[in-house]
Protein backbone atom coordinates (compact mmCIF):
# COMPACT_ATOMS: atom_id res chain seq x y z
CA UNK A 1 0.00 0.00 0.00
CA UNK A 2 2.75 1.84 0.80
CA UNK A 3 4.47 1.92 -2.65
CA UNK A 4 1.05 2.87 -4.25
CA UNK A 5 0.47 5.51 -2.19
CA UNK A 6 4.69 6.76 -3.08
CA UNK A 7 3.69 6.14 -6.74
CA UNK A 8 0.77 8.33 -6.90
CA UNK A 9 2.30 10.70 -5.29
CA UNK A 10 4.92 10.74 -8.21
CA UNK A 11 2.00 10.88 -10.19
CA UNK A 12 0.43 14.02 -8.33
CA UNK A 13 3.55 15.70 -8.64
CA UNK A 14 4.42 15.03 -12.19
CA UNK A 15 0.98 16.49 -13.12
CA UNK A 16 1.02 19.69 -11.34
CA UNK A 17 4.10 20.63 -13.47
CA UNK A 18 2.27 19.47 -16.45
CA UNK A 19 -0.33 22.01 -15.60
CA UNK A 20 2.15 25.32 -15.67
CA UNK A 21 3.63 23.80 -18.76
CA UNK A 22 0.07 23.09 -20.63
CA UNK A 23 -0.94 26.71 -19.21
CA UNK A 24 1.97 28.90 -20.76
CA UNK A 25 1.12 27.03 -24.21
CA UNK A 26 -2.68 27.78 -23.59
CA UNK A 27 -0.95 31.29 -23.25
CA UNK A 28 0.96 30.94 -26.42
CA UNK A 29 -1.70 29.06 -28.78
CA UNK A 30 -3.84 32.57 -28.02
CA UNK A 31 -1.02 34.89 -29.34
CA UNK A 32 -0.85 32.93 -32.49
CA UNK A 33 -4.42 32.94 -32.75
CA UNK A 34 -4.29 36.69 -32.92
CA UNK A 35 -1.67 36.91 -35.28
CA UNK A 36 -2.63 34.24 -37.24
CA UNK A 37 -4.91 36.64 -40.10
CA UNK A 38 -2.10 39.21 -40.11
CA UNK A 39 0.35 36.34 -41.04
CA UNK A 40 -2.21 34.93 -43.47
CA UNK A 41 -2.47 38.75 -44.93
CA UNK A 42 1.16 39.18 -45.24
CA UNK A 43 1.67 35.11 -47.10
CA UNK A 44 -1.17 35.70 -49.67
CA UNK A 45 0.06 39.63 -50.36
CA UNK A 46 3.52 37.58 -50.79
CA UNK A 47 2.20 34.92 -53.01
CA UNK A 48 0.16 37.80 -55.18
CA UNK A 49 3.39 39.76 -55.69
CA UNK A 50 5.99 37.79 -56.07
CA UNK A 51 4.61 34.32 -57.76
CA UNK A 52 5.43 34.91 -61.08
CA UNK A 53 9.23 35.93 -60.38
CA UNK A 54 11.96 33.11 -60.18
CA UNK A 55 13.06 32.11 -57.07
CA UNK A 56 16.78 34.27 -57.09
CA UNK A 57 14.99 37.03 -57.34
CA UNK A 58 12.11 35.90 -54.86
CA UNK A 59 14.85 35.44 -52.06
CA UNK A 60 16.24 39.24 -52.39
CA UNK A 61 12.79 40.03 -52.22
CA UNK A 62 11.79 38.26 -49.07
CA UNK A 63 15.79 38.76 -47.42
CA UNK A 64 16.48 42.72 -48.37
CA UNK A 65 13.17 43.98 -48.68
CA UNK A 66 9.88 42.45 -46.98
CA UNK A 67 12.13 41.37 -44.04
CA UNK A 68 12.88 44.68 -42.92
CA UNK A 69 9.65 46.33 -44.15
CA UNK A 70 7.32 43.53 -41.99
Amino acid sequence: MERKLIAAVKLIDGLGAEEKRWGDNKLQLKDNLVKLTGDCLVCSAFLSYVGPFDATFRKVMVFDDWLIDV
